[in-house]
């Protein structure tokens, strides 16, 4: 059988996509053959990495149609799998505080991915987004979806997955819809193959799956720098299977580059003098005023990241700072964390690369999701 053809919609630097086609490798192949990304900074960053696939920097709404493009680009609308992330942002737990127009137009990408379903009718359909699309209303925007695919004659599951028990080094939550053609007959279950250890680092409670992984098993190689410094050769070997798997061979380090911080922010860090040091505890020390519970927070090294969001770069906007330098995490501690390797080539400054690396799906969670649809689906479709 002919590797399965993958459309990536809303496909942002490839994250997806890399989880496809590390999934596809196990099961005897699965190839994008198209991808589509309105900025043109996150597709000249995808088609860096997967040039195997037509990129088309567009952006997809209601008249935008993907069985045209795809004879328009590729003289074929054969698809097999349509994948996407639509923008999530209109489903977060900070949108209400955004522009309701500009919330509502990233809700309704949603639905341009439904209209891209019904339009093609491929075997097998899996959609990404934040837990918000699952609990915002009670629910009722994740219903609509799952009906709305039933309609279209799919067999639809919904998964609220924890990425760090499918071996991602961070704990934030992400929601999955999978469907697939209720004639194929194929039954989708997704199994965790990471669980929380009692010390969360040490042995694993008996059911024979690996411990979490944790922020220092993914950059404890990576050299120490200071806030604005930054560092091009690895000065140590991996420590960690994982951290070995990330390099793929790689002699030069790239990306490990930390943002400059003001002097006020300096003081935030010294005063946060150990891992995983809370803002709570210095507020009244370094005059804070401003800002959510979580902000001006260190990392602790023995544990997942709490969350990798576009705003990894600022310690003003999350848990951010690193466990032990005074400093924000740098691009390639962040794409570690969201598990792309450190061949990924990233195309943009450093700010839009930090957007890159925050907006994508990790990529070994996208290949845990994707592999076990791709093994029934090939089995189905030969």
């Amino acid at each position: 059988m002919s590797p399965l053809r993958v459309v990536d919609l809303f496909a942002g630097a490839g994250g997806l996509s890399l989880g496809v086609e590390r999934g596809g490798k196990r099961v005897g192949g699965a190839k994008v053959v198209l991808a589509v990304e309105a900025s043109a900074k996150a597709a000249r960053t995808y088609r860096a990495n997967h040039p195997q696939a037509v990129v088309l920097e567009e952006a997809i709404d209601a008249d935008w149609n993907v069985v045209e493009k795809l004879k328009e680009e590729l003289d074929d609308p054969a698809c097999d799998v349509l994948v996407g992330g639509p923008p999530c942002q209109g489903w977060s737990s900070l949108a209400s505080r955004g522009d309701k127009a500009r919330r509502d137009g990233l809700n309704a990408c949603v639905g341009y991915f439904v209209a891209q379903v019904e339009r093609l009718m491929p075997p097998a359909v899996v959609m990404e987004n934040v837990r918000g699309l699952a609990v915002k209303d009670k629910g009722e925007h994740l219903r609509d979806l799952l009906a709305n695919l039933e309609r279209l004659g799919y067999r639809a599951w919904s998964h609220d997955v924890r990425s760090a028990d499918y071996g991602v080094p961070q704990l934030r939550h992400r929601v999955f819809v999978v469907a697939v053609q209720q004639d194929l007959e194929v039954e989708y279950e997704l199994s965790p193959t990471h669980h929380r250890s009692a010390d969360q680092r040490g042995l694993d409670l008996g059911d024979g799956l690996p411990a979490w992984l944790t922020v220092w098993d993914a950059i404890g190689d990576l050299p120490s720098i200071p806030a604005g410094g930054r560092a091009t050769a690895y000065e140590a070997g991996p420590m960690t299977e994982f951290q070995q798997a990330m390099r793929r061979g790689c002699e030069e380090l790239t990306w490990h580059e930390a943002p400059n911080h003001s002097d006020q922010i300096r003081r935030v860090l010294c005063a946060l003098n150990e891992q995983g040091a809370s803002r709570a505890s210095i507020e009244d020390e370094v005059g804070l005023t401003s800002g959510f519970h979580n902000t001006y927070c260190r990392l602790r090294s023995d544990e997942p990241a709490t969350a990798v969001t576009s705003s990894v770069g600022r310690v003003s906007s999350g848990r951010y700072a690193h466990p032990f330098d005074d400093r924000a995490l740098t691009p390639r501690e962040a794409a570690r964390l969201q598990t792309f390797p450190d061949d990924y080539v990233w195309k943009a400054e450093r700010w839009p690369v930090y957007l890159q690396i925050g907006n994508a799906v990790p990529p070994l969670l996208a290949e845990a999701v994707l592999t076990p649809l791709l093994e029934r689906l090939v089995r189905s479709l030969s």
